[in-house]
């Protein structure tokens, strides 16, 4: 029987340019279509599950030595090819009732969370250097690479959280970038995250739609401007399963003077006469603001009087040169 269009259970061919995956399409809408994809990997979606012999019979296929298993996806309906098999409307319901609900909207008004990104109390460093006896963490190569801010692929920062799911509350959630140099690194992930989106062909608004994030959180993102958070991460990997491995959060934050000079230089537009007004309030001598600024560390009480003017502000860490972009 020839299927002449994509639909509610169809059996498709997705193309993503280099190899072709079969699937049962159990719901469409707009250009999106919500997939049953037949895979060897069991570790392609945290809901796969192996076939029944029964159900590879509605493929067409005969019983495998190899294992076979459904991974719901999200794919654009462009990469779709019609097969010649059409699933009987009770079996799409049944597995529409296992692996639901849909997740692609059927309103054309998005309706998203609005997520402030936020900055971590502590350093990765410290955290670590918490959990762990500093001796340990510094013979300790892959931890010590998240407690410098390298950019590590993904696979490793799992991995860490694993081990250390206190990061997902201490550190991995929404970040906000502040200052060029974070900015360029964040967006080295941000490039991948981009050119692999659109060469999976999925719009802006179409992996809005599947995620649930704000498409301008999205561009955020690819920018570099913001990095997701542990769960958005994990949640767009669920929609793009393939996504290289240097799409990743990172383990950077801002330089403290860095961020306290661009606060007050916007304060400083406003009013050219704030910096005695803070000088005065914070009990503290222009000579060591200008220190703060430049990378000496504050004390616990110095910190805790300029957050009352300035809240938000990163945890101290060393300036790294060539990282941080300070000009005086």
């Amino acid at each position: 029987m020839e299927i002449s269009n994509l639909g509610r259970g169809s059996v498709a061919h997705f193309s993503d340019g280099e190899r072709v995956h079969t699937g049962l399409i159990l719901d469409t809408f707009n250009e999106e279509a919500w997939v049953l994809f037949l895979t060897s990997n069991d570790t392609w979606s945290y809901q796969a599950r192996k076939l029944t012999d029964e159900e590879l019979s509605f493929f067409g296929f005969p019983k495998k030595e190899k294992q076979t298993f459904f991974a719901p996806v999200v794919r654009p309906i462009l990469d779709a090819t019609p097969g010649d098999i059409l699933f009987p409307e009770h079996r799409v319901k049944e597995l529409e009732l296992e692996f639901g609900p849909s997740p692609l909207l059927r309103n054309n008004k998005y309706i998203f969370r609005n997520i402030k990104p936020k900055m971590p109390k502590r350093t990765l460093f410290d955290i670590l250097s918490s959990l762990i006896e500093e001796q340990e963490l510094q013979c300790n190569k892959q931890l010590m690479s998240f407690a410098v801010g390298k950019l590590l692929p993904r696979c490793d920062i799992l991995s860490a959280i694993q081990v250390l799911p206190i990061l997902i509350e201490e550190f991995f959630f929404r970040r906000e970038s502040k200052t060029l140099g974070v900015q360029l690194q964040w967006s080295k992930s941000g490039k991948i995250f981009k050119k692999y989106r659109q060469d999976e062909h999925r719009s802006l608004e179409g992996l809005a739609q599947v995620t649930k994030l704000n498409p301008q959180d999205i561009i955020a993102f690819e920018e570099g401007i913001q990095c997701p958070s542990y769960l958005e991460m994990i949640t767009i990997c669920d929609a793009m399963p393939e996504i290289p491995q240097g799409f990743t959060i990172p383990t950077s934050i801002p330089f403290y003077g860095e961020v306290l000079m661009m606060e007050v230089n916007k304060q400083l537009k406003k009013n050219p006469r704030f910096f005695e007004k803070l000088s005065s309030n914070i009990r503290m001598k222009e000579s060591r603001f200008i220190d703060l600024v430049r990378g000496k560390r504050p004390s616990i009480n110095e910190m805790k009087r300029i957050s009352t003017f300035f809240p938000g502000l990163p945890p101290y860490r060393e300036m790294i040169h060539g990282f941080d972009w300070l000009k005086f």
